[in-house]
């Protein structure tokens, strides 16, 4: 059986920001139900025991998405690890992924993801100048939040990589923004 890779989207479409150039908010605006809420314990765990059944002790990676996958809660992601590790009765290896816009990432987020050996994917595009296109719900550009998570919040042994937007606008500014990846 070869290694199983699966995406989950625990809170569907929904999201803190609004990003101008999404194209997730556009398809999710031209469908019949715009986002389908957040993934239950319940459906999580019938995946999980899915998941390892057909793995059958291969590894298994579990990458979340969103929208914004943090809106799901901390407390979902660690009913979830908890989950599987109480299901992998054949010990298949686990990797979690995230892909976040890290602007809800805290100490405690930042602490559970190092802990569970979490590979977190930042997006961020450039400087503060072309970050203006990623917007909250007050159309505030969210340059800063993203730089404390890195910066700030985000323990040095966390393994973290940053999307950058490449653009005409931004191929200039990107050297501006490269050294936050030693932080």
């Amino acid at each position: 059986m070869p290694p199983l890779s699966i995406m989950i989207k625990p809170a569907s479409s929904l999201c803190n920001m609004r990003c101008k150039y999404c194209f997730y908010h556009d398809v999710t605006d031209h469908r019949d139900i715009k986002s389908f809420g957040l993934l239950t314990e319940e459906c999580a765990e019938n995946l999980i025991i899915k998941a390892l059944d057909f793995a059958d002790g291969e590894s298994i990676a579990f990458a979340f998405q969103g929208g914004e996958p943090t809106i799901r809660g901390l407390d979902f992601y660690e009913f979830f690890c908890e989950t599987v590790d109480k299901h992998n009765e054949k010990n298949s290896k686990i990797y979690y992924g995230l892909q976040t816009n890290g602007t809800l990432i805290n100490d405690e987020w930042a602490k559970f993801l190092q802990e569970k050996d979490f590979l977190v994917g930042l997006s961020l595009d450039g400087d503060f100048d072309n970050n203006s296109f990623r917007i909250d719900d007050k159309a505030q550009n969210t340059f800063y939040k993203i730089i404390k998570a890195v910066t700030g919040t985000i323990p040095p042994r966390l393994i973290c990589y940053l999307i950058f937007l490449f653009s005409s606008s931004t191929t200039n500014t990107i050297g501006g923004v490269a050294p936050l990846s030693s932080k």
